[in-house]
């Protein structure tokens, strides 16, 4: 009676581990999606407003000639 205490207390505790790395797995996986989503929106802002910068300097050299 004592072994299936045991294997019972070590099927539930493996349950709750297996379930707690899948937990993680999928959190992760979210995390991962909306950050890169992120990076590229900074990104293309940054990219903007290089071209930007680049278009008003460009436009100040053609009005100093």
């Amino acid at each position: 009676m004592n072994k299936f205490k045991i294997t019972s207390l070590a099927k539930s505790l493996l349950a709750i581990g297996l379930s707690l790395l899948i937990i993680n797995i999928c959190v992760g996986a979210l995390l991962i999606k909306q950050s890169s989503s992120s990076l590229i929106s900074l990104i293309q802002s940054r990219m903007l407003d290089i071209s930007k910068t680049a278009a008003s300097c460009l436009m100040v050299m053609l009005l100093k000639n």
